[in-house]
């Protein structure tokens, strides 16, 4: 048995990729310090993120929890489940290290019939079990989640955000008890050694977390263009449209775009703040937090504005989907609608950009 299991539980936009990244790129440094981060694979492929393997083992599915292995692995759904059952299985009862460390944030949205089945081959696999989730100011994750969830393919409202940090803490601790860890994300990610830096010290790795550099976030934020696009797109053609085929994260190659920082319009002094700083107080009253002040952003200038107008022709041309580009030429018509009396000339420009799109489609 080893002598403790770590699960890395999330949450949500804390930086779970960054991590997840860092202990695939310095596998073999935390091997040395007796931790073991195994690498799932099948094929050629490996899983740096144990979200698949992990809940595909759990529940012998490929669909369930928001797994799509039919869009990765057409037709060979079922080998790939058993591959996972296999793994896992043979990881949990290895045993060769000090540790076994496993990352994956779906565990946070895990039902109480497979987080008792996970906690239960955990303790069996190990003499002691730690399931860790860093918790975010709901304040300052609400863009980032939004976007997420645009990313997604999800046309949702800010306003169905509010409150999901709070339900998951709930059922993390209802799920796994004594077991659960929850650190500050800001804490973590404002020490010198950055984020990954910091979890490598909480692992025990003092000497180790001196050694690896600070890791840049792996998901960029979207401009308030590209998210304006994207979310056009979401409501005019949601998944599932068989005009407009979708997939989620179809439209990730506008990440490139460059604009505007997106913030959640009419956010700061509406009854939306308010709601995310009530549920703020609850964390921090029933976690043990304590978060620091959230930044407002200063004011943001125009959209539209020249850089983001140079590159989105070129952006637009990395959408290969012909009827994907076909729909965000007519957003972009529609957007330069907007704009023709207050900005003519801005609004010409994005009507010959939507011009030579629709042609170029």
């Amino acid at each position: 048995r080893y002598r403790r299991v770590v699960l890395h539980a999330g949450l949500s936009k804390t930086g779970s990729t960054t991590l997840q990244a860092a202990c695939d790129q310095h596998r073999a440094l935390l091997a040395e310090q007796g931790i073991r981060y195994p690498a799932f694979t099948f094929d050629d492929l490996t899983f740096s993120n144990h979200s698949i393997p992990v809940t595909a083992a759990l529940t012998g599915s490929a669909t369930s929890f928001g797994l799509r292995l039919g869009e990765r692995f057409a037709g060979r759904e079922r080998e790939v489940v058993a591959t996972c059952e296999q793994q896992f299985a043979e990881c949990l009862n290895a045993g060769n290290a000090e540790t076994l460390l496993l990352s994956t944030e779906i565990a946070e949205g895990y039902g109480p019939r497979v987080a008792a089945d996970l906690l239960a081959r955990l303790c069996g696999a190990a003499h002691e079990v730690c399931v860790v989730a860093y918790v975010r100011n709901p304040v300052s994750a609400l863009a980032s989640l939004l976007q997420e969830r645009a990313r997604a393919g999800v046309a949702v409202g800010p306003e169905s955000l509010v409150g999901r940090t709070q339900q998951k803490c709930q059922r993390l601790a209802r799920h796994f008890g004594s077991a659960l860890t929850l650190l500050n994300y800001h804490d973590a990610s404002t020490q010198p050694a950055g984020l990954v830096g910091t979890w490598f010290k909480w692992l025990g790795l003092d000497d180790a977390a001196s050694a690896v550099e600070v890791q840049p976030p792996h998901n960029t934020r979207l401009s308030a263009e590209a998210y304006r696009l994207v979310a056009a797109i979401n409501e005019r053609h949601p998944l599932g449209d068989k005009a407009v085929p979708r997939k989620p994260y179809d439209l990730d190659c506008l990440n490139a775009l460059p604009g505007q920082r997106f913030e959640v319009p009419g956010f700061h002094g509406s009854d939306l703040e308010a709601a995310c700083l009530e549920e703020a107080t609850w964390l921090e009253a029933h976690c043990g937090l304590k978060f620091p002040p959230a930044d407002r952003a200063s004011p943001a200038g125009l959209l539209w504005g020249e850089d983001t107008l140079v590159a989105l022709p070129e952006v637009l041309t990395t959408v290969h989907a012909v009827a994907l580009r076909t729909a965000l030429a007519s957003v972009l018509h529609d957007e330069a609608q907007l704009l023709r009396e207050e900005r003519p000339e801005t609004s010409s420009r994005l009507k010959a950009i939507a011009a030579a799109t629709q042609s170029a489609a």
